[in-house]
């Protein structure tokens, strides 16, 4: 659990933090144990931020296949949202949906992705926009 993982736990996979569905704190587990998880039904780990003087466009999509908003933090984000809301074999989607931490030591020793998706046959996926040229080489075993 939460003390496996400040205890400094080997596990090879790395770690989770998640809000789990209708809660407003945090759940902190090793990834082995957290497959079963309804990740596309959980809040964001993180708001979404707008401020004055925003480079980037950011802001809310209406899903109306699960009646709810799904955040966005650019365009390319809203573009694959749009994307995904007109794909009939994803039942579900949340934005920022999980923290992962790495084990081993890299430059960024966490990560947010940018979506998770559940599709119909019950896979899930865990979605990064950002393009692979824009990808620093530090980044790469992040993303």
């Amino acid at each position: 659990m939460a003390s496996d993982v400040a205890a400094g736990s080997k596990d090879p996979a790395g770690s989770l933090v998640f809000r789990e569905q209708f809660s407003s704190v945090t759940t902190s587990d090793l990834l082995a144990r957290c497959w079963a998880t309804d990740f596309e039904n959980s809040p964001p780990v993180r708001r979404v931020a707008a401020y004055k003087g925003q480079r980037n466009f950011s802001g809310l999509w209406w899903r109306a296949s699960i009646n709810r908003h799904v955040g966005f933090e650019s365009w390319l984000e809203r573009d694959h949202l749009i994307r995904l809301d007109f794909d009939a074999t994803v039942k579900g989607i949340t934005s920022q949906p999980l923290r992962i931490t790495f084990p081993e030591p890299l430059p960024q020793t966490w990560h947010v992705p940018d979506y998770f998706v559940r599709r119909a046959d019950g896979t899930g996926v865990v979605v990064d926009v950002r393009p692979d040229a824009k990808v620093k080489a530090e980044d790469q075993k992040v993303f």
